[in-house]
This record gives structure tokens, C-alpha cells and sequence, in this order.
């Protein structure tokens, strides 16, 4: 799909692309749960995210892409978000990291596998 630009739209610039590397400290690695996880605390912020690793690059909204990056322990990720919210947007996945992922185990939290409905 194509987009249409507007008047308004010449002359806007793309709002710049936030950068951030990380460490993945979760023992179990980025699969299902936390890459879960990490989907649903994007919902409703418009961005693009991009998440690579071993030289790879997979949707950071997409399960099956963040789980092809087979991302283990002590793996290094490279987040990019662009778009309006990037900025909000890579603080949470900064807490996500910060916690260890915490909250894909806690199944009183919101996000959390059991209270997860389809992505």
C-alpha cells in the first residue's frame, strides 16, 4: 500500500529513529512469554519497531520474528523504534529489560500469559 501525502505532510520531517543495545538478562531467553510480552506493551503506541541480533533484524511486533532471532541469555539486541511514540515506546521495553521480564511470569499482571489474548 502506498501512502498519499498531503500538503501538510511536505515538508514534515520523519521523527528520528531511537537506538538502544541490550543485554537479554532473562535466564530463559526472549521466547514466547517475554516476546510476548514485549508485543503487548507496544499496543496502542505508534511506532515501528525493529529488534536485530546475531546479524539479524525481526518486527519487534511480530512473535514469530522476535522468536527466529532464537535470542538466549546474555545475548546483545540492538532496539530501533521510529514513529511518534518511539521515545515512550523504548522506555517500556527499558523496564521490560530493568525487570528481567518479570511481569511475563506474574499471572496477576495485566500483560501476563493468562490474561494475554490474541496479539
Amino acid at each position: 500500500m502506498n501512502a498519499v501525502l498531503t500538503p501538510e505532510d511536505i515538508g514534515k520531517k520523519e521523527p528520528a529513529a531511537v537506538r538502544q543495545d541490550f543485554v537479554m538478562p532473562n535466564r530463559l531467553g526472549l521466547h514466547c512469554r517475554p516476546a510476548a510480552l514485549l508485543i503487548n506493551t507496544l499496543k496502542g503506541m505508534v511506532c515501528q519497531v525493529t529488534v536485530q541480533s546475531g546479524g539479524e533484524a525481526a518486527n519487534g511486533r511480530s512473535i514469530f520474528d522476535l522468536m527466529s532471532l532464537a535470542v538466549g541469555y546474555q545475548t546483545k539486541l540492538t532496539v530501533t523504534i521510529t514513529g511518534p511514540d518511539a521515545k515512550k515506546a523504548m522506555t517500556a521495553i527499558q523496564r521490560l529489560f530493568d525487570t528481567k521480564f518479570a511481569d511475563a511470569y506474574d499471572e496477576n499482571h495485566p500483560l501476563s500469559h493468562k490474561q494475554m489474548r490474541a496479539f
